[in-house]
């Protein structure tokens, strides 16, 4: 069953879990993910597969490519499940 993003921080989580960004300093809709300590193509990869299995969305490298921030992705996922 395809789960629904209908709460961005329970989104933020879900990519949350693959970062070993200290608690301290978690993920917000604001977070350019791009300029992360831990931020990699191998993340990027993580990152598409997650979302995929979690929310059965396929989302292509040169939509992530498009996108900056946290929300980015966030809105980009959401209308990726809207179809």
């Amino acid at each position: 069953m395809k789960n629904t993003i209908m709460d961005k921080a329970a989104f933020i989580n879900v990519l949350q879990e693959e970062f070993e960004e200290p608690a301290d300093n978690p993920l917000k809709e604001s977070t350019d993910f791009r300029a992360l300590e831990d931020w990699s193509s191998m993340m990027a990869l993580i990152w598409l597969s997650k979302l995929n299995d979690h929310y059965q969305i396929t989302i292509s490298a040169e939509e992530l490519a498009k996108a900056k921030t946290i929300d980015d992705l966030y809105q980009l996922s959401l209308a990726k499940v809207s179809n």
